[in-house]
């Protein structure tokens, strides 16, 4: 309901700066090409930021991100109060991390690479990452809370 109440409001103020960009007055004329030109903008501000974060892709961002959890796990493996049952958990953390680092170097191969790809690998590095801070609580390396 809510949905469909937003879309006719869209539809609804485009038409009327569409109607005032082409019969309007010369004053509205003037506050729809603000608008168009505004809106431009922002197009612009988004292609943007989004060429950016394709370009951080390819130059390493998630390398770093899968390097960093790496070095996560080898800190757990190597914690010396973590049980054999925390280690082999790591172990399979780090089989993951393996896992996702392939992916990402098939993805990076690809040309015209899916932005949902890229999301799916995102999603998945968070998954590994929550898991490290989760083994790391039960290895007994968590930051002690305040009461």
């Amino acid at each position: 309901m809510i949905k469909t109440l937003i879309k006719i409001g869209l539809v609804a103020v485009i038409a009327i700066i569409g109607y005032n960009y082409f019969l309007g007055t010369p004053s509205e004329k003037e506050s729809s090409k603000r608008i168009i030109d505004g809106v431009k903008e922002v197009g612009k501000s988004v292609g943007t930021v989004i060429q950016s974060e394709t370009e951080k892709f390819s130059e390493g961002k998630m390398d770093r991100v899968i390097d960093d959890l790496g070095s996560s796990i080898d800190n757990i493996r190597s914690f010396d109060e973590s049980s054999p049952e925390v280690k082999a958990k790591a172990n399979k953390l780090e089989e993951a991390l393996e896992v996702l680092g392939e992916e990402m170097k098939e993805i990076k191969d690809k040309d015209g690479t899916e932005g949902k790809e890229r999301r799916g690998l995102r999603d998945k590095l968070r998954e590994v990452e929550k898991a490290i801070d989760k083994l790391q609580k039960e290895a007994g390396m968590g930051i002690p809370e305040n009461n």
